[in-house]
């Protein structure tokens, strides 16, 4: 059963109250199994390169990621047998189970992506229209929190030779950081695109309120974040997803002042361009 539909099947059990105390119980078994499988894989996918130190370490990292909704799950379940006849329970107890659960999906989803192979079909894609597409699903969102947005590419086409589905996942990873750091500032977002050498070059700045030097260096680690709630995988993914389609992702921060991300792509020549 795929993430998706793993979670359709507990929103409509959710929402009946036949048999919903036995289902509490399958349910934290299921997630559980299907949560250490996913670790175990990723782990050991992990390892493969990596000195075991490290591996231990993002291994004590998911499963304290892992545990933080499964523990809000098991304590609700806890009052259930005495408050399952109290409707303001059952509610708050269906809300707070599926947004536990939709974080756990989220969790899973991000574990996968970081986890896959370095291997991806690459193809020749206008980077500009990767922005571009990026910035028309973000607008009416940059919109509401007043954010302002200048988009410059100082040629009409910059192709390269990558994932585009991984590379628009990259870049949207970062869009969504910049709109999380000036959203309540009415801050400006800028992004420009220009042609370095034989690479491809992204910045994308925010005015944010930057990040300190201390924390900048571990920026790219999974599981680092000041968001609440955030998941702290984000930016370990788009670093990942840069690097397998062969590019390079940097950051450039001041406190107070804002946060800028370099992305690298390498440029096709002419030939190349005929070929792909």
């Amino acid at each position: 059963m795929s993430d998706h539909s793993f979670i359709d099947h507990i929103r409509s059990l959710l929402n009946e109250s036949a048999g919903f105390f036995s289902f509490i119980e399958r349910l934290i078994f299921k997630v559980f199994r299907k949560l250490v499988g996913r670790v175990i894989d990723f782990v050991q996918i992990f390892r493969i390169g990596t000195r075991e130190k490290n591996a231990k370490l993002l291994a004590a990292g998911i499963a304290h990621e892992i545990r933080n909704p499964i523990t809000v799950i098991k304590t609700l379940t806890d009052f259930l047998p005495q408050k399952y006849d109290d409707p303001e329970f059952r509610e708050k107890f269906t809300r707070i189970v599926m947004q536990e659960m939709t974080r756990i999906e989220t969790m899973t989803s991000s574990i996968l992506a970081l986890s896959k192979s370095k291997e991806s079909q690459k193809s020749a894609c206008e980077i500009n229209a990767v922005v571009g597409e990026l910035i028309d699903l973000l607008q009416e969102q940059m919109a509401r929190f007043g954010i302002k947005l200048d988009f410059e590419s100082r040629s009409e086409h910059y192709w390269v030779l990558v994932n585009s589905d991984e590379i628009k996942q990259a870049l949207l990873n970062i869009f969504l950081n910049a709109i999380e750091a000036v959203k309540d500032r009415e801050g400006s977002i800028d992004i420009c695109v220009s042609a370095s050498f034989d690479f491809c070059e992204l910045v994308i700045s925010d005015t944010g309120p930057g990040i300190s030097q201390d924390k900048l260096r571990t920026v790219f680690e999974p599981f680092v974040t000041n968001k609440e709630g955030g998941t702290g995988l984000g930016l370990s993914i788009s670093r990942s997803l840069v690097e397998r389609n062969n590019g390079d992702i940097s950051i450039e921060s001041e406190i107070d002042k804002g946060t800028s991300f370099f992305i690298r792509l390498p440029l096709l020549n002419v030939n190349e361009l005929a070929a792909n």
